[in-house]
């Protein structure tokens, strides 16, 4: 899908202009390039699930577990 669209802003500053009028607004032209479609999701028979090497440490006590 493409297309565009323009974005109004008020002017920083917050100040009147001359002779005591509102800020002027600025027009900014944004175009829309693409829209993104989801990701299909993938059907569960397509999981494998493996379990691999557990592995296990003993603790150990540093001089500050000491204290």
């Amino acid at each position: 899908m493409t297309g565009s669209a323009a974005v109004g802003s008020a002017a920083t500053g917050g100040a009147a202009g001359p002779g005591g009028s509102s800020p002027r607004k600025r027009l900014q032209r944004v175009e829309i390039l693409k829209i993104a479609e989801p990701c299909p999701l993938i059907d569960p028979s397509q999981v494998v699930v493996t379990q691999g090497e557990i592995l296990v440490a003993d603790p150990v006590l540093t001089p500050i577990g000491n204290e």
